[in-house]
């Protein structure tokens, strides 16, 4: 599995690709912004620890895959994406405003601001897979047995 983060303004992106060859049956996709090395929050409300301008979470690709999508509230730094199954190559995509909290650049979030965040992939009975995102502002998590 790979997800990807993308800044854009005003709204900025998480891109979900299911890169391994087996279906999967029900599973949750989780991204944890803390230990981010920006200290990132997910800015959905007016106030808060976000700056500017603020955006809900809205599904933007793979609508119809997506069985539910967690509630997100200002300042949070975890959001679970559940999927009933996943097909090979499936792809999802939502975006979100995302700020940076150490005073840094806190409406433009780089790669190295993403690094240490992390990506959860939870499987029912299959425990729960994790991988870093990295200063490219990507993670990968290795799904056994679906050749990921």
């Amino acid at each position: 599995m790979a997800i990807a983060f993308e800044e854009s303004a005003p709204k900025d992106r998480f891109m979900i690709v299911y890169t391994g060859s087996c279906p999967l049956g029900p599973t949750e996709v989780v991204v944890d912004l803390d230990g981010s090395d920006g200290a990132l929050v997910f800015d959905v409300a007016e106030g808060g620890p976000g700056v500017d301008v603020f955006q809900p979470v809205d599904v933007i690709l793979g609508a119809e895959d997506i069985a539910a999508i967690s509630e997100v509230k200002d300042g949070d730094r975890s959001v679970t994406i559940r999927f009933d199954r996943m097909m090979p190559m499936q792809h999802a995509a939502f975006t979100i405003d995302v700020d940076d909290t150490t005073g840094a650049r806190p409406t433009v979030i780089a790669g190295a601001e993403i690094n240490g965040a992390k990506a959860r992939v939870l499987q029912a009975g299959g425990g729960v897979l994790e991988g870093t995102f990295g200063t490219d502002a990507r993670a990968r998590v290795a799904i056994p047995g679906c050749l990921s």
